[in-house]
């Protein structure tokens, strides 16, 4: 019998050696969360004004971390890393509204795997979070226009934009497009999950 795609991208991430494990920050990632926002390519893409020092940042996460611990907090730090314990990137889950259960999904992985299936496996883990655990009817994922290589990592997973915001966000003192990704939970919890994606959920 022939395989499924599933079944081939399970193989595939067997002998890839590929599994991403989604946990809460903690403490002991501050200080890695910290070193990521003080990257140049990171604060580029900030819309807002740049990360404060490296103290401060700490700071700020340590207090940010401690309301993970609230029952409806209205934002999430999420902690991607490998099976072996290798911290790889982390999803923020922003403006979170529990009583529409909506919220906004921010990723940002370290440059060396950003390249790999990494990524995407992390990505099938934060829905399954989200829809599942979290019981999140919508999420959306912003992406400014001048971010070229997350506007690509959608096309390629046949992501499409709800939204289109024109000249939105002001960038080294051009205006670029806002896109709004909307992905809906339905009884399966990945109703409208891009079809790459959804090929490993």
């Amino acid at each position: 019998m022939a395989k499924t795609v599933k079944q081939a991208l399970q193989d595939k991430k067997m002998q890839l050696g590929l599994d991403v494990v989604i946990r809460k920050a903690e403490k002991r990632d501050v200080a890695a969360l910290a070193q990521w926002m003080q990257e140049e390519d990171y604060q580029f893409l900030l819309s807002g004004p740049k990360m404060p020092t490296l103290k401060e940042t700490k700071d700020r996460l340590m207090e940010q971390i401690s309301l993970n611990t609230l029952v409806t907090p209205s934002r999430l730090i999420l902690i991607a890393e490998t099976s072996q314990g290798q911290a790889i990137g982390f999803i923020a889950l922003a403006r979170i509204d529990w009583r529409s259960r909506t919220c906004a999904l921010e990723a940002y992985f370290a440059e060396k795997y950003r390249e790999t299936p990494f990524p995407m496996a992390a990505g099938v883990k934060v829905f399954s979070f989200v829809f599942q655990e979290l019981n999140m009817q919508k999420v959306y994922a912003f992406v400014q226009g001048f971010n070229k290589q997350s506007l690509a990592l959608h096309e390629k997973y046949g992501a499409k934009p709800e939204a289109v915001l024109k000249n939105y966000i002001k960038k080294d003192g051009k205006y670029y497009d806002m896109y709004i990704f909307p992905t809906f939970r339905d009884i399966t919890g990945f109703k409208d999950l891009p079809p790459g994606l959804r090929a490993t959920a």
